[in-house]
């Protein structure tokens, strides 16, 4: 299958990848470093799975593969024999795919770190939140005492920084008011 390579990391493909271990005893992600379809501009991986996993089995073994392009895939004299020298890594649930990438030694490093049993997840220590991602580079996104700071009054107006601020299906300026309150960001 070619995948967007995000699915290798997004929360809300973590059921995928909780599937395909669970489902496959042999997992190959073949990625590259250059665009191989770059008129659609995305990033893509190549994933190939196969073996019924057999019941009781810890896990999928996983086999990284990264390339330069996708003429060096089709270059490849022997595909099978390149993914056999290729040290098998496994998945634990909820980890992102983007580590299965890493060299040997550095995944073993994270792998031995992430289950310390003193390691602290940043969330219980910060409040980690998604921000704004734009693909117009003609304004930016700021935070109203950094308007103020930069006297930007008459050049900024008031955003929604998220979809989920919207409750229903009519949003009202009542609301938009109301959601001003609990929100400081402007876009100039």
């Amino acid at each position: 299958m070619v995948l967007p390579a995000e699915l290798l990391q997004v929360k809300y493909a973590e059921e995928l990848r909780e599937r395909l271990t669970k489902q496959f005893e042999h997992i190959v992600m073949i990625g590259f470093k250059r665009l191989v379809f770059p008129e659609i501009q995305q990033e893509v991986v190549l994933l190939l799975a196969d073996g019924k996993r057999p019941l009781g089995t810890a896990t999928s073994d996983i086999h990284t593969l990264e390339l330069q392009s996708g003429e060096e895939l089709l270059a490849l004299d022997d595909l099978n024999n390149a993914i056999a020298h290729l040290p098998a890594k496994h998945s634990r649930k909820g980890m992102k795919w983007t580590s299965l990438f890493l060299s040997e030694s550095s995944f073993a490093a994270l792998d031995q770190a992430e289950q310390h049993p003193e390691l602290i997840p940043l969330g219980k220590l910060a409040s980690v939140d998604v921000g704004i991602v734009t693909g117009r580079n003609s304004f930016f996104v700021v935070h109203t005492d950094k308007r103020k700071e930069l006297n930007l009054n008459g050049h900024a107006i008031p955003i929604l920084g998220r979809t989920g601020a919207i409750k229903s299906i009519r949003f009202s300026p009542d609301d938009f008011a109301e959601y001003q309150t609990h929100t400081v960001l402007t876009v100039f």
